[in-house]
């Protein structure tokens, strides 16, 4: 990463500040504050193994606010800017090679919606002074710690391999990358009084160390994450920083400045981690409902003997049937690992539907059948009449219950009440007995 600017610089101390508050300062010290206006211009580049990305004429005017504060021989330095970046293109090319040789694609997109951030913190020692305090010569020995941000767009594409990568359209987002730098330098600054006034000056860093982190958004890439997609980290790497210009001290308390800076960032070796996005399968995303077969839909005529019957529903462990008789509320005829169940239904309308159950999914329901069960002509006058046991004590069981068979009955229930207790429906025999096993 690189950046060179034009700077126009305007260094404001005692303007801000009355007479009396400058003669709060310590003795043999001196305190400017001031700002600066870069006109500048940028170029990137982030190289992987067999991809290419390079930011160029990523330009920009940045404003600086800065302070410096001297102290015997002591200085201390910082400064904070920022700005929009406004233009450039953004070169996105692919290799079939980690030499970068065979390019496989090659894409140009505009540059929008950028910016950049720094803040420079510097600590270091007046080696050499001289001159008189209106127009002051000195040596600054400097460290210090520098942050940096920089944050490209890129919109639309134009493609040199249409038919590998098609081109996009100019408003659609394509690329992010955010850059963060953290560094340390080395280096010093000077000032030598030339005449009238006009002064020149210069500043030197060495970056002897950074660590910088890059993230990387592919918006148009369905297969990778957006938070962000590639994730990339560095560490060491060699850096200058360096800036020169004049300066002309219009009065005591203002000065201007014009030159030329140049900043330059290599970082060393690290790791890029991509983040794809894994379909989550959804285990019961092909399960379906039962399909309804008999009784027919709106048929007539049934019997009160019903075999009821649906086809298979995908994945289900079991079944439930469900059905209604003249409106009433859904009763549960029965579970079953089957496609078919039998029950007995009293005469009317019937309205029925087929519960598939899944290990867990949640149930799935059918569609509603209605069908209707035939009211008989001439309906029995009597039922059946109990015949073993009657008003005898046992002691045994169990039980066998006997009762005589009842005209055209279709089925028996055998209710039974304890130490006359209410009583309970107990089953539903086929016959006309019933062993069963009671104890009081």
């Amino acid at each position: 990463m690189r950046r060179a600017a034009i700077i126009v610089g305007f260094v404001f101390a005692s303007v801000f500040m009355s007479s009396a508050a400058l003669a709060q300062l310590p003795p043999d010290s001196s305190l400017t504050m001031g700002g600066r206006v870069w006109v500048t211009s940028g170029y990137t580049l982030h190289s992987i193994s067999r991809s290419e990305l390079r930011w160029k004429g990523v330009d920009s005017v940045v404003p600086e606010l800065n302070v410096d504060f001297v102290w015997n021989r002591l200085v201390f330095m910082g400064s904070v800017g920022g700005g929009a970046i406004n233009q450039g293109v953004l070169i996105d090319e692919d290799f079939l090679d980690r030499d970068h040789q065979a390019r496989s694609s090659r894409t140009r997109s505009d540059v929008d919606d950028d910016g950049l951030f720094y803040l420079n913190t510097d600590v270091g020692y007046r080696a050499l002074r001289w001159g008189t305090p209106g127009q002051l010569g000195f040596v600054d020995a400097l460290a210090g710690y520098q942050y940096w941000h920089e944050r490209y767009v890129a919109f639309g594409a134009t493609s040199g391999f249409p038919g590998v990568v098609a081109a996009i359209s100019s408003n659609a987002k394509v690329i992010t990358q955010d850059y963060y730098w953290h560094s340390l330098r080395l280096g010093g600054r000077t000032q030598v009084p030339l005449f009238g006034g006009l002064s020149l000056k210069g500043r030197a860093f060495l970056v002897p160390w950074s660590y910088s982190i890059i993230d990387d958004i592919h918006h148009r890439r369905g297969d990778l994450r957006h938070d962000p997609s590639f994730h990339g980290e560095a560490s060491g790497g060699l850096g200058v920083q360096a800036d020169g210009g004049l300066t002309y001290q219009v009065w005591r308390g203002l000065s201007v400045e014009v030159g030329y800076q140049y900043w330059r960032v290599k970082s060393g070796e690290g790791t890029e981690t991509a983040s794809f996005t894994i379909p989550r399968s959804d285990p019961c995303a092909n399960h379906g409902a039962a399909t309804l077969v008999a009784p027919a839909n709106n048929s007539t005529g049934n019997a009160s003997a019903i075999t009821f019957q649906w086809t298979a529903a995908a994945g289900a462990t079991g079944y439930r049937v469900f059905a209604a008789i003249d409106g009433g509320a859904f009763a549960n005829l029965g579970t079953t690992g089957d496609t078919t169940l039998g029950a007995t239904l009293t005469a009317g309308a019937v309205e029925w539907f087929v519960q598939a159950l899944f290990d867990g999914c949640p149930s799935l329901d059918s569609a509603h059948f209605t069908f209707t069960i035939a009211r008989a002509q001439n309906c029995p006058q009597s039922g059946a009449v109990p015949q073993s046991p009657v008003n005898a004590t046992l002691d045994h069981s169990p039980v066998q219950f006997d009762w005589s068979a009842a005209p055209n009955a279709i089925g028996y229930e055998l209710w039974l009440s304890l130490d006359h207790g209410p009583a309970s429906l107990q089953t539903r025999p086929q016959g006309d007995q019933l062993a069963a096993a009671k104890r009081k």
